[in-house]
């Protein structure tokens, strides 16, 4: 499936990148936001151990590429987790 989202271009999303997503939606959609990021803290102690060094750095890097897509609200929600994982 191909999607264009503004400055991103053009895609494709493959089905269980879609399935994948849709199960994240549902398992956070009841959360408030410090839950979330108590699961975000986890999830990044996770990816640093599994993915290699420049596979971890790589996912930072693409959060700085779209913090113009962000609005003021998620850049301070961003700030925060990046401040608390020591970004």
């Amino acid at each position: 499936m191909k999607k264009k989202f503004g400055d991103l271009g053009d895609f494709e999303i493959k089905e269980d990148q879609i399935e994948m997503i849709e199960g994240v939606t549902s398992k956070f959609k009841d959360k408030s936001d410090d839950e979330i990021f108590v699961e975000i803290i986890n999830l990044n102690e996770q990816m640093a151990q599994d993915l290699s060094f420049e596979e971890y750095e790589a996912i930072f890097e693409q959060l700085d590429e779209i913090r113009h897509l962000l609005s003021e609200d998620q850049l301070e929600k961003l700030d925060r987790i990046l401040r608390e994982l020591g970004r």
